[in-house]
């Protein structure tokens, strides 16, 4: 029993939030579920701001795709992944695996889904919070299982 007070308890939880699909009812899952951390993917950047101040997270955030042709609500955005906590992290950089920050790949609204592998760019996210390190990436339909040559 003793050794139950002795341990630090975090909750991570990691979210595809689809955009800005759902943005509302993601933040009232925040709000009740009150994570340390909070790992997302395809986040928009705007919602990725908008989040880290609504509910008062410090955030790293990391692009992997511009979208283009999506109407209104995300057209000409930057859309990637990201890492919030409830205190300061440190940023421990973020790897690049297909594409780069420089160069986001156009993601077209009615693309083949088949073609999503080669138009976006791929990161790994990584911070360091309270000594634990915590990384982020996000996974594409690869065509039966077999991944495209980059």
């Amino acid at each position: 029993m003793l050794y139950r007070f002795l341990c630090m308890y975090m909750k991570i939880i990691t979210l595809n939030i689809e955009r800005n699909l759902h943005l509302e009812n993601v933040k009232k899952f925040i709000e009740s579920e009150n994570p340390d951390i909070l790992c997302l993917q395809e986040v928009m950047e705007p919602a990725f701001h908008n989040l880290c101040g609504t509910e008062k997270m410090y955030g790293s955030f990391t692009p992997f795709a511009i979208l283009r042709e999506w109407g209104e609500t995300c057209d000409n955005e930057m859309m990637g992944v990201a890492i919030l906590t409830r205190e300061p992290h440190t940023l421990l950089g973020t790897h690049y695996y297909q594409g780069s920050k420089e160069h986001p790949k156009e993601f077209m609204k009615d693309m083949e889904v088949t073609m999503t592998t080669r138009r976006c760019s791929r990161a790994v996210l990584a911070v360091e919070y309270n000594g634990t390190v915590v990384a982020t990436t996000h996974f594409t339909y690869s065509l039966q299982g077999v991944p495209d040559a980059a």
